[in-house]
């Protein structure tokens, strides 16, 4: 069957049920969910309430059979329930020329005592004759002095412009019939039995429909009402309702008898039965009433159901199997870039790793060589007492020599100030490179918002995330373009950190020059010529008497001298303990590599069995596409062909049944069932 047979078929159906079109969201494409939408339209007709009081006031002017006759319709009335059923029924009834009301009184049980039909002749047109058709027995006109002439079932009454009501009694069988079985604590019981009784009751009523038209039944809606005082409790109610009222609880039930045979839907969940049960002390019930409506005597309203939707949903169901696998050949292809794309990751990685392990031999000479400069600047120390001792001794001796000592001291204040100048620089510089350095991290995070250690705390994660999307993109090509937006921020990121290790490692080589071999050679050659500036001050101590305001001089530049070398060791002390700590979180670095080494690694492998996973999905997806989604979409169409044909069927059975007793060719007729069931007490 193709969509165009369905189409077409689609639209008799709704040409014959004269059904308006509504949305219907998130149709399926199965068999079950296609036939629960029909039954939604034929459940969506509910039974009329406009004869309840059939005649309240009619029949004072007859004779007594009448009256007897319509005391047995009062009998029905509840006005109780039928508040209820009107509150909780709604219904909207086809313009009829006749309106048939059938009223069955049965026992509790449902077996059936008596049948009494009330026909009601609307007269449009004012006519004097209305012609009738009726299988009623004992007729009677119940509402006014107009009578008629009957030949066998045909009837001509004298209507003189009014409408007719009249009623008669039936022996013909019930279109539907209704059984009420009644258990006590789990076992079947017989009404008589149960009444004044305790204990778990359950109430089900069974309709059966007997009226068949070829392979589908008339569509019947039965509603059956019942009111339980306050010795029920605990109330469950199947295919139904129940409304609290006071100390009163109102049970509403219905029933759709034969519409799974018709729809030949038999696993539908579609109720041809009402259940009622609750925990009860002294069991008493009044009599319950249940309205059968035919369906096709109501009509629809605002709300009807449109299968157009159907169409267009096998449509869309075919273009997303395109779509996925469109996406599927998609994905594999990104699979194959990625695959390509991460071998360069990989051997940056190696690259890094095999960085990381130079770094750390690096920083072991890098120690070493501190404790070298610690261990000369700390020989140096030591020596400076000794040192500042001969300056004095100096000083001492070169009284006899004043005038030379004069220029030997204005040159001993030059070197003085030269080497303080020298060791002066020395520190300034080591300074300004910490602070140059710092400076380096202040533009970084002014430029980033992030510290050096945040932005780097912030890489890992980026990294992290971009494993996790690179997993997800298995499911969703949409995560390609977080994907990408990772990476850009990854390679941002590390842009900027590479800049700011270029420059911090670039200020660390110029602090290690200062800091260097040769700034301890050119100490201990000052310490070599202060020496001989000692050995040639003793020497001049005996002839140059002159020189002695000079050496007093340097005496006292060589107390500044100690104190200097004092705080150069104690610099020296701090590099040397900064370095050992460098030293040991060595193996952190190195762990942290090796770790990272494996993951890429493992991820590498990942990305291959991804790749080889997201070929079989689109070797999968254009099998299925190929082999498999054609015979699903040709089996549905097909199912739903059968149910166009069947509801199709069913409307015509609800149009073609429309009275019990009879009804003139030409008109048009509405008829309802109402059945009073004995209470118990």
């Amino acid at each position: 069957m193709k969509l165009s047979n369905y189409k077409m078929g689609k639209e008799i159906v709704m040409k014959k049920l004269n059904l308006k079109k509504i949305n219907i969201e998130n149709i399926h494409i199965s068999k079950k969910v296609a036939t629960r939408t029909a039954i939604g339209a034929l459940s969506a007709m509910i039974i009329a309430t406009g004869a309840w009081a059939f005649n309240a006031s009619a029949g004072k002017d007859k004779d007594d059979t009448s009256s007897t006759s319509q005391d047995k319709v009062d009998k029905i009335e509840s006005d109780d329930l039928k508040a209820s059923l009107e509150k909780n029924v709604t219904i909207s009834t086809v313009d009829a020329d006749k309106e048939e009301m059938v009223y069955i009184i049965s026992d509790a049980k449902g077996d059936v005592s008596s049948v009494i039909v009330s026909e009601h002749l609307k007269n449009k047109d004012g006519k004097d004759k209305i012609k009738d058709v009726s299988s009623l027995s004992d007729i009677k006109n119940v509402k006014g002095d107009e009578t008629f002439t009957q030949d066998g079932d045909s009837l001509t009454w004298d209507a003189k412009g009014s409408e007719i009501y009249y009623q008669g009694t039936t022996d013909a069988e019930l279109p539907i019939s209704q059984a009420v079985t009644y258990y006590l604590d789990g076992k079947e019981i017989e009404p008589d039995k149960l009444a004044g009784k305790d204990g778990h009751v359950t109430i089900r009523f069974d309709y059966e429909n007997k009226a068949k038209e070829g392979e589908v039944y008339v569509p019947f809606v039965a509603f059956t009402g019942m009111i339980l005082d306050d010795n029920f409790s605990n109330i469950e109610v199947s295919n139904g309702k129940a409304i609290q009222d006071g100390n009163t609880s109102i049970i509403v039930g219905y029933a759709v008898p034969g519409i799974k045979d018709s729809l030949n839907a038999p696993g539908l969940n579609i109720p041809d039965y009402f259940e009622v049960s609750a925990d009860v002390k002294d069991f008493e019930l009044e009599a319950t009433m249940t309205v059968v409506t035919n369906l096709g005597s109501l009509s629809f309203g605002d709300g009807s159901i449109d299968f157009s939707s159907i169409e267009d949903t096998i449509t869309s169901v075919i273009t997303g199997i395109d779509e996925l696998s469109d996406g599927a050949a998609v994905l594999a292809e990104g699979t194959d870039t990625l695959k390509d794309g991460f071998k360069d990751y990989s051997d940056g990685v190696t690259s890094l790793t095999d960085g990381v392990s130079q770094y750390l031999d690096g920083s072991v000479s890098v120690n070493a060589g501190i404790k070298q400069v610690k261990d000369g600047i700390d020989t140096v120390s030591a020596n400076m007492p000794a040192f500042q001792s001969g300056v004095t001794n100096l000083m001492n001796g070169a009284n006899d020599a004043y005038e030379g000592s004069v220029k030997l001291k204005d040159g001993m204040k030059e070197l003085h100030d030269g080497i303080n100048k020298m060791c002066n620089s020395v520190e300034d510089i080591a300074g300004n490179i910490d602070d140059a350095k710092q400076d380096v991290y202040d533009s970084f995070k002014s430029k980033t918002g992030m510290t050096y250690d945040e932005a780097s705390e912030k890489l890992q994660q980026l990294k992290s995330q971009r494993n996790q999307v690179i997993a997800a993109c298995k499911n969703s090509v949409d995560m390609w373009s977080t994907l990408e937006e990772i990476d850009g921020g990854i390679a941002s990121l590390e842009k900027g950190l590479g800049q700011v290790d270029g420059a911090i490692a670039a200020l660390d080589g110029m602090k290690s020059k200062v800091s260097g071999s040769d700034t301890a050679d050119g100490i201990a050659a000052l310490r070599t010529g202060a020496g001989k500036v000692e050995t040639g001050a003793i020497g001049l101590s005996e002839g140059l008497w002159k020189l002695y305001d000079g050496t007093r001089v340097l005496n006292d530049g060589t107390t500044t001298l100690v104190d200097g070398v004092s705080q150069l060791a104690d610099g020296a002390n701090t590099l040397y303990d900064g370095s050992n700590t460098l030293i040991a979180n060595n193996q952190t670095i190195l762990d942290g590599s090796s770790r990272l080494y494996d993951a890429t690694i493992q991820l590498t492998n990942g990305i291959d069995e991804l790749s080889e996973g997201a070929h079989k999905l689109d070797d999968g997806v254009k099998e299925f596409k190929e082999e498999g989604i054609s015979e699903v979409m040709d089996g549905y169409v097909t199912d739903a062909e059968d149910l166009v044909d069947r509801i199709d069927a069913i409307k015509t059975a609800a149009e073609n049944y429309q009275s019990y007793a009879g009804i003139a060719e030409g008109q048009q007729g509405t008829v309802k069932f109402i059945f009073r069931t004995d209470g118990i007490k």
